[in-house]
C-alpha cells in the first residue's frame, strides 16, 4: 500500500490565522451567551424555589437540568446563525478577489499580455495579484525584446541567404549573427 506524502502547499498563515480567530471569537461568544443565559434562568428559578418551603427538591441538578437545556439550545442555534452569516461574508468576500484573478490569467493565458491583474485596496489575496502582475510584466518585456529582435533577425536571415554563395562574407555574417543572437539566449524559457 502506498502511502501519501503530505502536501506542502503555500499556506498565507496571517490570512488563515484571521479567519481561525473570528471564528474562535464568534464561539466563545456563544460559549459566553451559554453561560450568562444559564446563570440567568438558573439564579431566577432558585431564587424563586429559596422562598417556597413546600416544593421538594432532592438536588440542585432538578431544578436547573432544565434551563441549561434551554439555555445551550438558544445559545447554539444563536452562535450556529452567527457562524452561517460570518462564512457567507467570507465567501464572497473572496468570491470577487478570486473571479477577478481567474479572469486575469485567463487573458494572459489567452496571450492578452496588456492587462495588468489589480484587486481593490482591502481585497484579500491582494499580494498574490502582484506577484502575478509582476510575471505578466517579465513575460511582456521579455516578448517586446524578441518582437524587437525579430525584424533584426529578419533581415539578417536575408542577408545570410544573399551571402550564402559568398563564405568571405558570410563568416563576418555569421560572427555578427551570434553576437547579436546571444543576448537573446538569456531570455528565460
Amino acid at each position: 500500500m502506498r502511502g501519501y506524502k503530505r502536501r506542502n502547499f503555500f499556506i498565507d498563515r496571517s490570512y488563515q490565522g484571521r479567519i481561525i480567530m473570528r471564528i474562535l471569537q464568534i464561539c466563545f461568544a456563544g460559549l459566553a451567551l451559554d453561560l450568562a443565559l444559564f446563570n440567568y434562568l438558573s439564579y431566577r428559578n432558585v431564587e424563586a424555589m429559596r422562598w417556597r418551603t413546600h416544593i421538594q427538591v432532592d438536588t440542585l441538578g432538578e431544578i436547573v437540568s432544565s434551563y441549561l437545556v434551554y439555555s445551550s439550545v438558544v445559545a447554539l442555534l444563536l452562535t450556529g446563525a452567527a457562524l452561517f452569516v460570518y462564512i457567507k461574508f467570507m465567501r464572497q468576500k473572496t468570491a470577487g478577489p478570486l473571479y477577478r484573478l481567474h479572469k486575469d490569467i485567463a487573458f494572459a493565458a489567452d496571450g492578452d499580455l496588456s492587462r495588468n491583474i489589480w484587486l481593490r485596496g482591502d481585497d484579500d489575496f491582494k499580494d498574490t495579484a502582484e506577484e502575478l502582475d509582476r510575471m505578466i510584466s517579465s513575460i511582456r518585456a521579455d516578448f517586446r525584446l524578441l518582437s524587437e529582435r525579430m525584424v533584426d533577425i529578419g533581415r539578417t536571415v536575408d542577408l545570410l541567404e544573399y551571402t550564402a554563395d559568398r563564405p568571405s562574407i558570410a563568416s563576418e555574417k555569421c560572427r555578427q549573427l551570434i553576437e547579436y543572437l546571444e543576448p537573446l539566449q538569456k531570455i528565460r524559457r
